[in-house]
């Protein structure tokens, strides 16, 4: 009897290290299961397989529902049991308190995950019969502020942790049994664990399933490409996507009073950079920006944007979205001041103009003499695009100059010459006072007929000049020279001519005017006019 105890023993902490070592746990530890109680009590039930036939030979580990895998003192004897022929197991001399029971089957590594049994003053409890199935995974996003060196998640009251190792965001966690996870926590070194997630759905066989972690909010963004929504071409990278958020698709009472605790990530997990342009929680509105890296054409991708934790930092960045790397030179939003969101930081001087309800936010307008000045030229780009949404509230004059930099790269609303109406300019060469431009006409005029996205651009290697209006190419010509910054205007003004002219004053308002040092492609300028136009045709949001 003695040999058949001691091989039983052997045959049992074996079968606690070879789960252990299933579920990726290390040392393993336990401390009880609650209040001390002279009379122990004892905790019965049955395992089946997935159809429902006795679960024989499978090994059940029980733990106090406060247990931490990686602090907790070593496993014992008591809590650990093998099911017999008809899949019941049996353990006693329990304490009084609440208990997990974590099961696996040795042959086909399917799993089971009871939560929440509770020990009372009776002397036996019976567990619910458990059905085993084959386990899942998930990521999870991870708090702001994690250490990753000593850093874990794990379900308290189980084996099953996972040390972070990297400064990713997230953590993964595999093997996991399926079903409603009713907490994960998150230690490290020097700190007391708490939870970063209550109540995770994990599927079985599901390997992709994704928490927001210590948001408690979230909501798909679905970007739509197809011919139903921006109807684009091809593939657009390292896209600014705006995200309108209104009281009737976002809850802002959910978030921090500015939006600080808004994230935004790819499927996949990633973290997308984003800014935050306004935020108004009173009015309940807001916009924001978040740097796509990849949309697909004709496609229906979605990003998840989540809120909702009172421990988060905010982490909007312009120059994160609006990368000089990826040829952003300036972008100005207008949101009630001249600021460059680039790293550029061409901040502007206002003269006159004032702050009013633009498309997108705040905007500028100008009445006819005011404008903003920014102090040199952009760093004189050969290849350029310039564009913005302006709204021409007058047909008087020459027309309206949206953007010049020193009247050697500008456009313009409405050109009263016969044939150019809204236009691009580009300067070839000065001598004495005459200047000769290369210009890309449109031929159609925009006066007091509301907003319009304005695109032009030049592309120094090929010298092909291309103008856009509210997303169609409406010229597409070649220049004679490459555009020449000398004999000009020295600094870049908005809502006025670049080398002193008056007679290209403009009347109206101008919002999120960008200069780029890339050639924006037609699928490009599209997105750009289908997403930020009143009515947006790309972003829709589905819980």
């Amino acid at each position: 009897m003695k040999i058949k105890s001691l091989i039983k023993t052997l045959f049992l902490w074996c079968a606690a290290a070879f789960i252990i070592a299933g579920l990726g746990c290390g040392r393993l530890s336990l401390t009880g299961g609650g209040t001390e109680d002279v009379n122990a009590k004892t905790i019965a039930g049955l395992i089946v397989t997935s159809n429902g036939a006795p679960a024989s030979e499978t090994a059940v580990l029980l733990f106090p529902s406060h247990y931490n895998p990686v602090t907790d003192s070593l496993l014992l004897n008591t809590y650990l049991d093998t099911t017999d022929k008809k899949g019941a197991y049996r353990f006693s001399k329990l304490d009084t308190g609440f208990y997990t029971l974590q099961a696996v089957q040795n042959q086909d590594r399917t799993r089971l995950l009871i939560e929440n049994i509770h020990v009372s003053k009776d002397s036996a409890t019976s567990a619910p019969t458990g059905a085993l199935q084959k386990p899942g995974a998930f990521k999870i996003m991870l708090p702001d502020s994690v250490d990753p060196a000593t850093g874990y998640v794990y379900i308290p009251g189980t084996a099953i942790k996972s040390f972070i190792q990297n400064t990713s965001g997230f953590v993964e966690l595999d093997s996991v049994p399926p079903g409603k996870i009713r907490a994960l926590y998150y230690g490290a070194r020097g700190i007391t664990p708490y939870s970063i997630r209550d109540t995770i759905q994990v599927l079985s066989g599901d390997s992709a399933t994704l928490s927001t972690g210590p948001w408690a909010h979230s909501i798909k963004m679905y970007l739509n490409t197809t011919a139903s929504g921006a109807n684009i071409a091809g593939n657009v990278y390292d896209f600014p996507v705006l995200v309108r958020l209104t009281k009737l698709n976002f809850d802002f009472s959910q978030a921090k009073g500015k939006g600080e605790d808004v994230r935004c990530i790819k499927t996949g997990g990633a973290f997308l950079p984003y800014e935050i342009e306004g935020w108004d929680s009173a009015q309940g509105k807001a916009a924001l920006w978040v740097n796509v890296d990849t949309i697909k054409a004709g496609a229906d991708q979605y990003i998840t944007m989540c809120w909702g934790n009172p421990v988060a930092k905010a982490v909007s960045s312009g120059p994160s979205v609006f990368d000089t790397a990826k040829g952003f030179a300036a972008v100005w939003h207008f949101n009630n001041d001249c600021n460059d969101a680039t790293g550029n930081n061409y901040r502007g001087t206002n003269y006159g103009t004032v702050d009013t309800e633009g498309l997108i936010g705040a905007a500028k307008k100008f009445s006819g003499g005011d404008s903003i000045r920014i102090a040199g030229l952009l760093g004189s780009p050969g290849t350029v695009s310039l564009s913005a949404w302006a709204q021409l509230d007058s047909n008087a004059g020459s027309g309206g100059e949206i953007l010049s930099i020193g009247d050697a790269a500008s456009f313009r609303i409405d050109d009263t010459r016969p044939n150019f109406g809204v236009e691009g300019c580009f300067h070839s060469s000065s001598k004495n006072v005459d200047s000769t431009f290369s210009n890309a006409p449109s031929g159609v005029t925009l006066g007091k007929t509301g907003w319009h996205y304005v695109v032009v651009t030049f592309n120094g290697a090929t010298l092909q000049q291309s103008l856009f209006i509210d997303g169609k190419n409406l010229n597409q010509s070649l220049a004679v020279t490459p555009i020449n910054y000398s004999g000009v205007g020295t600094n870049t003004l908005i809502g006025k001519h670049g080398n002193g002219k008056n007679n290209f004053n403009f009347i109206g308002k101008v919002d999120e005017a960008r200069v780029s040092k890339n050639i924006l492609s037609a699928d490009w300028i599209l997105l750009c006019y289908m997403n930020q136009k009143e009515k947006d045709a790309v972003v829709s949001f589905q819980p």
